[in-house]
């Protein structure tokens, strides 16, 4: 009741739910059931969607990929010109995962800022610098980490190649669009994610991941 209190204080919830069904120019780009995609969220989850917020907690994977794209996509259907806002506290988790957000984040036709609450660490770093140039920020006591990709190979010595092969596609691959991101020149990007990087709100301002600091 507590947490109902401040959201209606803030006026991110209200007595009546949103519903989205009402506007008859509200369709998805994919053919997905409606009353199951609303009833996908919580009392909680909804009323932040109507406001064009969405949460991105936890580690990446499959699961939480298909969640974030699922809302970026709905919400790039409703036609409304104001800014996308992903709140980010995530440890890192599936590359894949992480390049299939930052591929429709692309796709979309809204301008989606990022911030990072409490922690942003390996993709989950690099979606919140993927955010809208002047619109990635972070809460001044988070931690965010960049590093290099990680991963194991196992079995014959062909197969362990081509596992290497693939981590180090994704370390260019990565490198390269956290190259872009902050601005800085690829050597130092590499020279830097060579081990986890950990850095404060301020630090990572300066790096180029974020542009402001929410106090």
């Amino acid at each position: 009741m507590l947490i109902k209190r401040m959201f209606k204080q803030f006026n991110i919830i209200s007595d009546k739910k949103t519903n989205f069904l009402d506007n008859e120019k509200r369709h998805f780009l994919l053919k997905i059931d409606y009353k199951k995609f609303i009833n996908y969220f919580d009392d909680f989850e909804e009323p932040l969607l109507s406001k064009k917020i969405i949460p991105l907690y936890g580690v990446f994977n499959d699961s939480l990929a298909e969640t974030i794209i699922m809302k970026i996509l709905y919400l790039d259907n409703l036609e409304e010109f104001s800014n996308t806002l992903l709140i980010i506290n995530s440890p890192g988790g599936s590359v894949a995962a992480g390049l299939a957000i930052l591929d429709v984040i692309n796709y979309t036709q809204m301008c989606i800022d990022t911030t990072c609450i409490a922690m942003a660490a390996s993709m989950g770093a690099f979606i919140l610098a993927a955010g809208n140039l002047n619109g990635r920020s972070s809460f001044c006591n988070s931690r965010i980490m960049i590093h290099q990709p990680l991963g194991g190979a196992e079995g014959e010595a062909d197969d362990i190649e081509l596992q290497s092969n693939e981590i180090l596609y994704y370390k260019l691959l990565l490198s390269n669009y956290l190259s872009e991101f902050t601005k800085k020149k690829l050597r130092t990007i590499l020279s830097d994610t060579d081990r986890d990087f950990f850095m404060s709100s301020h630090e990572a301002l300066n790096y180029g991941l974020i542009d402001l600091i929410i106090n």
